[in-house]
């Protein structure tokens, strides 16, 4: 399985690639992803989001409250292009990152294999006592391809922000439309998962 570094390497050859959807629209998800993103996350609350590509998520929340953070620098040069006023950061892969409220990690997770998970979590959990995690929760959509992915089921994310000392507070789920038609939704789950995790008090 590839590591971190490998993965890193991997974005960084792949430039834009992969990153901005190549399926017609910028949001394939089918729902009000800002206003569901308002709605989990405070907006008093600072906003570390991890794997941010192109800045696609920021304007969900205000510039001087969010930071967002790439092993790709094509994506992160981008994303300071496009979206003039927000924090953009280049970071090494398990480097320490950023102190914030909230780490955010939105479609991020899955193309970390199991083996450099704990890995890729360590420094997120570092840097913030509350974690999001949305994306598709389902290990049945695992592939390899270019990238793969390493769906989980939901349960595997519990299991592992409690060894991390992290409890899941609140969870949602929403359907992501793209993904709604018999080619992707029979015997897989179509939805967006969302967890909400904070650090265990002690």
């Amino acid at each position: 399985m590839p590591t971190l570094e490998a993965l890193a390497e991997f974005w960084a050859e792949e430039g834009l690639d992969h990153v901005i959807p190549n399926v017609g629209e910028e949001f394939p998800e089918g729902f009000d992803v800002f206003g569901l993103l308002r709605q989990i996350v405070d907006s008093s609350k600072n906003v570390l989001e991890i794997g941010c590509g192109y800045g696609r998520l920021c304007r969900a929340f205000t510039p001087e409250k969010y930071t967002g953070v790439d092993v790709n620098p094509k994506a992160v040069e981008a994303a300071r292009r496009h979206n003039p006023g927000y924090r953009f950061e280049h970071i090494a892969p398990a480097a320490p990152l950023p102190a914030a409220d909230v780490a955010l990690i939105y479609t991020v997770a899955l193309h970390i294999p199991d083996e450099e998970l704990a890995r890729f979590l360590a420094p997120v959990c570092a840097a913030a006592p509350v974690v999001v995690i949305g994306e598709i929760m389902d290990i049945r959509w695992r592939r390899a391809g270019n990238p793969p992915v390493f769906n989980r089921d939901p349960e595997q994310y519990v299991l592992e922000m409690a060894n991390r000392g992290y409890l899941l507070r609140r969870f949602g789920k929403a359907i992501y439309k793209r993904y709604d038609n018999p080619q992707w939704n029979v015997n897989r789950d179509v939805r967006m998962s969302f967890h909400y995790y904070e650090r265990a008090a002690g």
